[in-house]
């Protein structure tokens, strides 16, 4: 196997520009959900699950890449 160093380079750097994608709508939901009246409260409760399951997956994906460096910075030491 060809070791692509510009390949995984690429793949940082896609991962870098979908995780700025996502922090820059915050200020967008953040101007839909302040609006008064803008949803009943059972779609309160669906938009709520959703934020939590976002933000669980972020989780997972940080420890994940977390884990991955850590074990990267491991690769051959004796």
């Amino acid at each position: 196997m060809n070791h692509d160093l510009n390949s995984l380079k690429n793949r940082i750097d896609r991962i870098d520009v979908r995780l700025s994608d996502v922090s820059s709508l915050k200020e967008e939901l953040f101007r839909i959900i302040h609006k008064p009246g803008w949803t009943t409260v059972a779609e309160f409760a669906l938009v709520e699950a959703s934020l939590a399951s976002i933000d669980k997956q972020i989780e997972t994906t940080t420890s994940h890449y977390r884990e991955l460096i850590q074990a990267a910075q491991r690769v051959g030491e004796k």
